[in-house]
């Protein structure tokens, strides 16, 4: 709270007062304007509310300093006075706050200038009139909420303002007014300036909604195409389809002068709607406007709008502006839209198409894994001859669940090479099945790394299947592992992660320490050290033998937030005795997270029985004792 200095002159002007006028001693009054100062908030709070009952302009203009406290209660005191008295010498006092740098000053000043109704006229057109761009704007916003009808001439005015954000004030305002003498200006900016555009029709739209209810004649005060903006401007919003047919009929009318915005409307409609489907004659209306509206009209609205047009015509158009590389994102996104909805038009044009650009169309449908209902993916396929190609379609048909596809994967799996096995593994993890895993399994030790790939990227797709999996090989069978399985393992949610490892590691550990090391290193990855070390604490040995290579190998502990949670998770006592292991081999600094998350632990009662500084203090001291390391 800023400090306020009650100097002579103020009190030789309550001196004056003589209480005649106030109702207040001077010494009264001087009382409470020095408790202004006070630490107590309920203090602060008496004081103001007593010294507004003065009404006097001069202890008003005191009280003004204090607008700069926070304290929800002395604003709401502040406010209480000021706006309980309202006149227009007040609202004067409190418009000149505006003018503070301070946000809350300003804040306070004009949540006042509010309430104060027709009074604050005055002082917010003086104000209208500020060098400060700033005030000017504030002044419109305000005056928008005053209801005498000499505000409106002032923001009528103000329409003349060269200052795009006091503009876009005053529009709003005269808007929220319903102000019809606005009209020939906003007409004006509508043309000429692109910036005011929404603003302006906001604005129309406010004004002709209210008078459409109050006149029958409503069109001798404006032109037919007002209603029509403040029709498509709802469109643009909220892209609602009762309003499709509309604005098709708006469309194929012969004047196109607000094409530009016809189109963006019905680019909303159909974004908001994906299975709208435009009637193929509308294209030459559509490259219309986009001739007509070419600055106005961005690429992306013109794309959208092709994309719903079931003609050859508009594919060529999309494949043009595709091919010359032109708003990249926007045309491929539409190119994906047209091949989802029309995707028959789509495989009776590629064969006219070059290899490469319809590798670089199949390659993009892959990546967006796009959903297309069409038996031509693999009657195409069976008459390509290029091995690309035909990878690519496969690849497409499996991401589309074709049964039909799968039975040729299944069927080529033996007959292929090497390098065209993970292809065909990779297409058959699309379906998601439990019951290849099998299947899967016997490709864990292939020797080609990228088999092994695609065979832990289709595994860990099934998380609760490819667990059990991972039990088979580590557990049940007990049999030595390939790091395919490993792969597989440290992809999975952690809980089962955790699970797994707890029932592998068990006294018969030692003879798996040297491949989990060999694992981790070969990875430059130890952030599941933690839950390896966990089952295997009571055995001292085997810990020193995994975790003293790991050290030495450099790599470090970044947990991620899902190992942070999963520890917490763990008693205090198992967190200490795990974080008191890896403390001896890693800086402590980097365990510092815990340290604090015991601490607060302990402090909140959860563990009340154990200090966090019993645990985590001298790492050193303690572990190489019990682990008997030399570091």
């Amino acid at each position: 709270m800023a400090a306020l200095k009650i100097t002579g002159t103020w009190i030789a002007k309550i001196e004056l007062l003589k209480g005649e006028s106030t109702g207040m001693a001077a010494k009264e009054a001087i009382h409470y304007l020095k408790q202004l100062n006070h630490f107590d908030t309920e203090v602060r709070r008496r004081a103001i509310l007593e010294l507004g009952k003065t009404g006097d302009a001069q202890i008003y203009k005191i009280l003004v300093n204090n607008f700069s406290d926070g304290h929800p209660v002395i604003r709401e005191a502040l406010f209480q006075v000021f706006a309980h008295s309202p006149s227009r010498q007040i609202a004067e006092i409190v418009a000149d706050a505006l003018n503070s740098p301070q946000i809350s000053v300003k804040s306070m000043a004009m949540h006042i200038l509010d309430s104060m109704g027709n009074d604050a006229l005055f002082p917010l057109r003086r104000l209208s009139k500020s060098k400060n761009p700033e005030i000017r704007k504030i002044s419109a916003e305000l005056l928008g909420k005053v209801a005498d009808a000499k505000a409106n001439e002032v923001l009528l005015g103000m329409l003349r303002d060269e200052d795009e954000a006091v503009l876009a004030s005053v529009i709003s305002s005269l808007g929220k007014k319903k102000e019809i003498a606005a009209v020939p200006s906003l007409l004006k900016y509508f043309e000429t300036s692109r910036m005011q555009r929404l603003n302006v029709l906001t604005a129309l739209e406010s004004i002709f909604s209210y008078w459409e209810k109050r006149l029958g004649q409503t069109q001798n005060i404006c032109s037919e195409p007002l209603y029509m903006l403040s029709f498509l401007n709802h469109v643009q919003e909220d892209g609602n389809v009762s309003a499709f047919n509309q604005i098709v009929h708006l469309l194929r009318s012969e004047n196109h002068d607000f094409g530009d915005e016809i189109l963006k409307a019905l680019s909303a409609v159909l974004v908001e709607n994906r299975f709208v489907i435009l009637p193929t004659s509308l294209i030459r209306e559509v490259e219309q406007v986009r001739t007509l509206h070419r600055e106005t009209l961005s690429d992306e609205i013109y794309f959208t709008c092709l994309s719903r047009i079931p003609s050859t015509d508009a594919w060529q158009i999309l494949l043009q502006n595709y091919q010359s590389g032109s708003s990249q994102s926007q045309i491929e996104q539409a190119l994906i839209d047209f091949i989802a909805h029309f995707p028959s038009i789509f495989f009776l044009q590629l064969p006219s198409l070059e290899l490469g650009t319809t590798m670089q169309i199949l390659q993009l449908l892959i990546r967006e894994r796009v959903e297309i209902i069409d038996g031509n993916i693999l009657q195409i396929y069976r008459k390509t001859k290029n091995s690309g190609l035909k990878a690519a379609l496969m690849e497409l048909a499996a991401i589309n669940q074709s049964e039909q596809a799968k039975q040729i994967l299944l069927a080529e799996l033996g007959n292929r090479k090497n390098r065209q096995i993970a292809q065909i593994l990779r297409c058959l993890g699309y379906y998601h099945d439990e019951s290849l895993f099998p299947l899967f399994g016997k490709f864990l030790d292939h020797g080609d790394e990228a088999v092994r790939q695609a065979i832990v990227s289709n595994m860990v797709q099934l998380p609760t299947a490819a667990e059990k999996l991972v039990r088979e090989k580590l557990i049940d069978s007990g049999e030595r592992s390939s790091f395919t399985v490993f792969h597989i393992l440290f992809r999975l949610p952690l809980k089962s992660v955790a699970n797994v490892l707890s029932e592998w590691l068990n006294e018969s550990v030692s003879e798996w320490i040297d491949y989990l090391v060999r694992y981790m290193v070969e990875r430059q990855d130890a952030s599941f050290l933690p839950l390896i070390v966990l089952p295997i604490l009571k055995y001292p040995e085997a810990v020193q033998r995994l975790l003293l290579p790991v050290n030495e190998a450099g790599l470090s502990l970044t947990f991620s937030d899902e190992m942070r949670h999963l520890l917490r998770e763990l008693s205090l006592p198992k967190r200490s005795e795990l974080f008191k292991v890896l403390g001896t081999y890693w800086d402590v600094k980097q365990l510092e997270w815990l340290r604090i998350a015991a601490e607060q632990e302990a402090l909140s009662g959860m563990h009340a029985e154990t200090q966090p500084d019993e645990w985590f203090s001298d790492f050193t001291s303690q572990s190489k004792k019990i682990y008997q390391v030399d570091n």
